[in-house]
């Protein structure tokens, strides 16, 4: 079991929160946990933080990895500060464009998929 699946059991059946309702909420399946687990896949990162927000934990209380102020660089703790100045709604917004940057640099890097799109 992985430690996200692994944590959010544990924290669900904590709170006496029922799976299946608790996964419906967020709009997935009573059957993606056992889908993530299988996959091995944490789900994407707005799903991550609208599981973290509806059970008020953080993502690192999830998946097990916090991440210290000190192991960031410069850059990535100016962007951490920015965030924290956005609204939840913003910051989900934020990391969706950052996520097609990442997307758009992985193609550009490989030939092959700048080929398949």
């Amino acid at each position: 079991m992985s430690t996200f699946t692994k944590n959010l059991n544990a924290i669900l059946e904590a709170r006496h929160i029922a799976k299946g309702a608790f996964l419906k909420e967020i709009g997935y399946n009573k059957n993606a946990i056992a889908q993530w687990e299988q996959s091995g896949k944490l789900p994407k990162h707005d799903t991550l933080l609208a599981i973290a927000d509806k059970l008020g934990v953080t993502v690192g209380d999830l998946t097990g990895e916090e991440i210290s102020s000190s192991s960031l660089s410069d850059i990535e703790q100016e962007a951490v500060r920015l965030l924290r100045k956005m609204s939840p709604e913003a910051q989900l917004r934020a990391i969706g464009r950052l996520e097609e940057i990442v997307t758009q640099e992985s193609v550009a890097a490989d030939p092959e998929l700048k080929q398949a799109k």
